[in-house]
């Protein structure tokens, strides 16, 4: 998950757009779409409050007093919690999408949901692994790609 990603569905959720966000503007829901995005970054990148700050062009104060207060007002005030729980569902959606079509990509299978695309490609991971146990001299030299390509579906989830 990027900070980019979240800053665009935070600004589309709360009907601002990514400039709104980036920029010095404190008129409207600007500064509610920008602290729920700097919020959502902290918590889902695990990037510190400088990491953060640099990648709004803030400084590292305004991302922790942007953090805690959206924290607070998720507890008291339910049209913030709709809001971040909102962005937060859409960047789970979004995520999704991207790991079933890298899915299908990677195993050729295709599937309406990632879930049924990730057991699919399980399954057939499985398979190739008994076969490889059966000869694992023919198979050696795909089995280091096969994996390899497991692995990046694993770093994606």
């Amino acid at each position: 998950m990027t900070v980019e990603d979240i800053k665009r569905i935070s600004a589309d959720t709360v009907g601002v757009t990514v400039g709104d966000i980036n920029g010095r503007g404190r008129s409207g829901k600007i500064p509610l779409a920008r602290s729920i995005a700097i919020y959502l970054s902290r918590v889902k990148t695990g990037k510190t409050c400088e990491e953060i700050g640099k990648d709004f062009d803030r400084d590292h104060s305004l991302v922790s007093h942007s953090c805690k207060n959206i924290s607070a007002w998720v507890e008291t005030d339910p049209y913030v919690a709709n809001l971040v729980n909102t962005v937060e569902a859409m960047l789970v959606m979004k995520y999704q999408v991207i790991q079933r079509v890298v899915i299908e990509k990677v195993y050729d299978v295709e599937a309406p949901t990632a879930l049924e695309a990730e057991t699919q490609a399980q399954k057939m991971h499985s398979n190739y692994l008994d076969k490889v146990e059966s000869d694992p001299l023919v198979a050696q030299g795909l089995l280091y790609d096969h994996r390899d390509n497991w692995e990046t579906l694993g770093r994606l989830s």
